[in-house]
């Protein structure tokens, strides 16, 4: 996750993208953001599966 931060190209200068890179990984590390189970169980595998699939009930 930290490496697809770090490759996020912005329009501007790369400092931008080192910047977010810094703060996922700060969020990550201090428990303040904790992505989907699939994401954090399965990245940098061959499963390749991160998302997850919610369906939530509408009512009227």
């Amino acid at each position: 996750m930290a490496s697809f931060a770090t490759g996020a190209k912005d329009g501007d200068q790369s400092v931008t993208s080192v910047w977010w890179a810094e703060r996922f990984s700060a969020l990550l590390r201090d428990l303040e953001f904790l992505p989907n189970s699939p994401m954090l169980m399965n990245a940098g595998t061959n499963i390749g599966l991160l998302s997850v699939c919610l369906a939530l009930p509408v009512e009227n």
